[in-house]
């Protein structure tokens, strides 16, 4: 084996995409799912921003094709249109027609194809930049510590230690709320009104979540906006809930398509 970079690039999943309605979809649409995330600009160029990229349903069937045998099978147009249309509903991307096809752009592109935005990544890269430290400060030549060049240098099982501290470290209490933070709660409940679609698809939007905006403003609009027997206070800490229980916390699968710019 060699240690030669991987031709091609690479895109990340998030595992939540696992744990999501697309595992319930036929597999059609899991395909071309990461057929979009590959194709999609991974910087801006031309008239394309990062994140879009021009296509058309005849070229999304070939790509969707298989073979069984000597025999090639290719989705009908339907089923094409039917799984970008489901992505479009669940605000995985928009489609816009122009002179050359279609112009797609992958929402939330910037933030899932981020390393940095998965947790597990961020706090691993952080503990290996520690320990490269360490161990490079090992290999240079000391010199006798003053107060502007003293070097602290912590062994493995420092590193250890400190790993498992941080892993266990408490969370911080929240100050105790005063008076004038509770009446102002209060009347902030008691003023509650409906939130329109519009308002709560541009906050599951901002929050990056999987939230269906259309499903959850159904259910509470056929409960009379009740939270078990208790009126709903506040819409958005509803939607944070139903994020909660719709997409566990996770890290991200790297993905390697040799054919990715």
């Amino acid at each position: 084996m060699t240690n030669a970079p991987v031709a091609g690039g690479y895109i990340l999943l998030a595992r939540k995409l696992f744990e999501s309605e697309m595992m319930d979809k036929p597999p059609l649409y899991f395909k071309l799912w990461g057929w979009m995330i590959a194709r999609a600009m991974w910087k801006d160029g031309g008239r394309l921003k990062r994140g879009q990229f021009v296509t058309s349903i005849a070229e999304m069937q070939q790509a969707m094709s298989y073979r069984i045998g000597w025999r090639r099978v290719v989705p009908t147009k339907d089923e094409i249109r039917s799984a970008y249309g489901t992505f479009t509903q669940l605000t995985m991307i928009t489609t816009r027609k122009t002179t050359r096809g279609m112009v797609v752009t992958v929402l939330n592109y910037k933030l899932y194809q981020n390393p940095e935005s998965y947790e597990a990544h961020t706090r691993t890269t952080q503990l290996c930049e520690n320990s490269e430290d360490a161990h490079e400060a090992l290999r240079k030549p000391t010199r006798k510590p003053t107060r502007s060049n003293a070097i602290t240098v912590c062994n493995s099982d420092d590193f250890n230690n400190a790993t498992r501290q941080e892993a266990h470290k408490e969370t911080p209490r929240k100050p105790t709320a005063t008076p004038h933070d509770r009446k102002e709660r209060e009347e902030r409940r008691s003023k509650f009104s409906p939130p329109s679609l519009e308002e709560v698809r541009n906050y599951c939007l901002e929050r990056g979540n999987d939230v269906d905006p259309e499903k959850w403003m159904n259910h509470y609009e056929a409960k009379g906006w009740l939270i078990g027997k208790t009126p709903m206070r506040d819409w958005r800490a509803a939607v944070r809930t139903w994020e909660k229980s719709s997409s566990p916390k996770g890290g991200a699968a790297v993905v390697d398509l040799g054919y990715m710019r």
